[in-house]
Order: structure tokens, then sequence, then C-alpha cells
């Protein structure tokens, strides 16, 4: 049985502010992978693409335009980082123990054009199945 997705569309300032400074950069998709187990839990990749789908490295990109009021965008690698913290933050708040055990995996979607986020996680599960036979 698939339980639903949570969706993260709840709006907040931090939220708001990457996606206007993901939008800067022209990055309409951003994926944030995440994997952990044992206790431990990290971000593997987080990539950005344009709307044609094309990866966007952080080697070549150009300084983005600053925001209305502004403020300067941050740059794709600083937002990296950011991203991370997000990640790891979202994780604590929905899924608190994601890395516990044997843990999980998955990713945070952030659809840039739509204004959405979406956490994907896949929590690995061991069972055990006991039989009883009278000999």
């Amino acid at each position: 049985m698939t339980e639903p997705t949570p969706d993260l569309d709840t709006e907040t300032p931090e939220r708001n502010r990457l996606m206007a400074a993901l939008k800067r950069h022209d990055v309409a998709l951003a994926v944030i992978h995440f994997d952990g187990c044992g206790d431990e839990g990290q971000i593997d990749d987080v990539s950005f693409f344009k709307a044609d789908g094309a990866a966007i490295s952080m080697l070549l990109t150009k300084e983005a335009p600053a925001a209305e009021d502004g403020t300067p965008t941050p740059s794709l690698h600083a937002l990296h980082a950011e991203l991370e913290a997000f990640a790891y933050h979202t994780l604590g708040e929905i899924h608190g123990g994601w890395e516990d055990n044997d843990g999980g995996y998955g990713e945070i979607t952030i659809d840039v054009a739509e204004g959405t986020a979406t956490l994907d996680l896949n929590q690995r599960i061991v069972t055990t199945h006991c039989t009883m036979t009278e000999l």
C-alpha cells in the first residue's frame, strides 16, 4: 500500500526566498537526493535543471540579478548549501528518524515553475515471517 507523499506547499518566507533565487538563476527544477541508514543520513546530490530539462552546471553559471528589493542573489554554490539545509530541516520535521535503523532514501523535488516542492521518501523496513509447526 502506498501512502500519499506529503506536499511541501506551505509557503514560508525561507521557502519563497529559495524559490525566487532559483528562478533568478533560470532554474526550473531542483532535485535533492538523500539516503541514510544506521542512524546516519546524508544529502547525496542537489541537481539543477532548465525548463527544457537540460542540467545546469554550477561551474558554468553566471551571476544572477538581484531581487527586486536589491538583495543580492546567492550563487548556485550557496543555494546548493541552503537547499541541503532545507532538506535536512524538512526531513527532520516531516519524517524525523528517516535515517534510523534500515533508513530511507528519496528526493525532494522543487518545481520552481509550478511553485511546489514535494518530498518522496522510501523507507527500508525489515519484516519477519514466523511459522511454528508442532512435530
